[in-house]
């Protein structure tokens, strides 16, 4: 056990001074965009009531909550792939999963790269497989640092990963929105949390 707490305690480590560095790395990038490459989307988060439902939507990224159940937020399919973060009324955190089109190797672990920039590696003891590999869940002790990587990028995010049989595979989508989307899907959870202490 206390092996795998000093590897959790160094990977944390490891990802919080990366993503110092990618974040320092992107703005310079940014400042030497070349004109041609397109604006990044506008980010207006537009909001629809639906049978006591929630449904919030800015780019690419969606969210729908349900009173007194909570919030679940999704991004685009990029070859068969897309990310998923669920959180009810009374989790601490965000759960973050991958759904892939094919079965991965999990204990292979993942790879993830922001704005072009150079990927970091996610062992496979900090990911939990799910339906026999076509879903990957970030266990909570990263979880939460790589959804801070993901909202402190600007356009791109990629993942990395391997297929149970060995082809090495990736997906890109972009991230500019997210933030969005997650700030108004929180403030929804913050309004569930409230109401639920009030008891109504």
């Amino acid at each position: 056990m206390r092996r795998s707490m000093l590897l959790t305690l160094a990977l944390l480590a490891l990802l919080a001074l990366w993503s110092a560095a990618a974040s320092r790395a992107a703005e310079a990038g940014r400042q030497a965009v070349d004109a041609t490459q397109p604006p990044a989307p506008t980010c207006k988060p537009r909001v629809l009531e639906n049978d006591g439902a929630v449904d919030i939507s800015a780019g690419a990224w969606n969210a729908t909550c349900v009173p007194g159940r909570g919030c679940s937020l999704s991004g685009p399919e990029a070859n068969g792939a897309r990310l998923q973060l669920v959180r009810q009324v009374g989790e601490k955190g965000w759960r973050l999963v991958l759904g892939l089109p094919v079965a991965a190797d999990v204990m292979a672990g993942l790879q993830l790269a922001l704005d072009g920039g150079a990927a970091e590696n996610l062992p496979g003891e900090f990911l939990q497989e799910q339906a026999e590999g076509r879903a990957i869940a970030l266990r909570p002790e990263v979880a939460g640092v790589v959804l801070e990587m993901l909202t402190g990028a600007k356009r791109q995010a990629t993942w990395h990963y391997t297929t149970k049989g060995g082809e090495a595979r990736r997906f890109s989508f972009p991230v500019a929105c997210l933030p969005v989307v997650l700030k108004a899907a929180q403030q929804r959870l913050a309004t569930m949390r409230a109401m639920k202490q009030l008891g109504k």
